[in-house]
């Protein structure tokens, strides 16, 4: 009798220790999940334009086929297209009188010289807030206005710097591109996350204006962002919906949320194929490989989770059950206690009649 007592108090504290384990192992997974879902700071663009305002916004990306990219001239429409939007809600400004912002980008390849050295390098041109959406750090300097007049600044990354001067401290310097002078704006380091250095692979590059860009390469825009007041859940991404009909459309807003994660889980395999026809940029690259290891530790938390979850219902159904049981034996008792006692006291009432 005593060996089964042994038995059975040994099997629940391993069941105790399992459970226990099993618990720590998925809130672990869920603490790195929350983690991930906040290291990449151009998906973040929303929370840092909203700042103290109560209203809500949210941020989607456009990314073209290959054959189909836009010019700017679409973006002058699609600015019209949601200001008219806002009018038909009548929508009023918020603060400090804006209710979005939008930055857009197209990639080639250009050779910059200085009086060291020459690289072929890759070359983004920008226009609109693009170093809003992507606030990448810088080493010296700051950040060009891509709506300035001359448009002939630009930011070196960290490795073309050193391959071009030797150093990173350029403010004022001057690079040829083409037959072109160019002012060095600054010097910016990549994103130093595990994942934008794992999707990041065309080598050293520098940012220009777009029109400047486009006045060497011809290129037209791949990519366009925006944030936007969000007075209805899915109204920004209609509106880009709209406009860009042959886009890959991304609604950067709440991808890494559980429920967002949960609906990746379902469709997993699907995600290898772009079948959009779209160069996606580094960034979004670095987005999908953390949704991927986001679905995979959330799928591992809730598997780990079943066990004990079932343990702990089962504990609690049974503390329930143990507390109706005693209550149920304690009431009778406790009817049985009162109706004796006041029948003494009714007895000694007569007595002392």
């Amino acid at each position: 009798m005593m060996r089964k007592a042994l038995r059975s108090r040994k099997n629940q504290i391993r069941l105790i220790v399992v459970t226990a384990v099993m618990t720590g192992a998925s809130l672990i997974l869920l603490a790195v999940f929350n983690h991930l879902g906040g290291i990449l700071v151009s998906q973040r663009a929303a929370e840092r334009f909203q700042g103290e305002s109560q209203a809500l916004y949210a941020q989607v990306s456009a990314y073209f086929p290959t054959g189909s990219e836009i010019e700017q001239t679409s973006i002058y429409s699609f600015d019209q297209a949601l200001e008219s939007e806002y009018l038909n809600i009548s929508m009023e400004d918020q603060g400090d009188g804006e209710l979005y912002t939008q930055c857009y980008s197209a990639v080639s390849t250009v050779t910059v010289e200085s009086e060291k050295a020459s690289a072929t390098v890759t070359a983004v041109g920008v226009g609109g807030d693009f170093f809003f959406f992507h606030p990448l750090t810088l080493r010296s300097g700051n950040y060009f206005d891509s709506g300035d007049l001359m448009n002939d600044y630009v930011l070196l990354d960290e490795d073309l710097a050193w391959r071009l001067f030797g150093g990173t401290d350029l403010v004022g310097l001057t690079v040829r591109i083409g037959d072109q002078p160019y002012v060095v704006a600054g010097v910016v380091s990549r994103e130093d996350d595990f994942a934008s250095k794992k999707a990041y692979n065309q080598g050293t590059g520098l940012y220009m204006s777009y029109d400047k860009l486009l006045a060497l390469n011809e290129v037209k825009i791949s990519a366009f962002e925006v944030v936007a007041a969000n007075p209805i859940d899915g109204f920004v991404r209609s509106v880009v919906e709209k406009n860009f009909k042959d886009a890959a459309i991304i609604e950067n807003s709440n991808r890494f949320s559980y429920f967002s994660i949960f609906k990746i889980i379902g469709s997993f395999a699907e995600r290898s194929m772009n079948t959009t026809g779209a160069v996606l940029p580094y960034w979004e690259n670095a987005a999908r490989y953390v949704e991927n290891i986001m679905a995979i530790l959330l799928l591992f938390a809730v598997i780990l989770a079943v066990f004990p979850l079932f343990v702990y219902i089962y504990a609690a159904v049974t503390l329930v059950r143990r507390a109706v049981a005693a209550l149920v034996r304690k009431v009778p008792q406790v009817i049985d206690n009162r109706r004796e006692r006041a029948y003494r006291e009714k007895m000694s009432r007569k007595g002392g009649s």
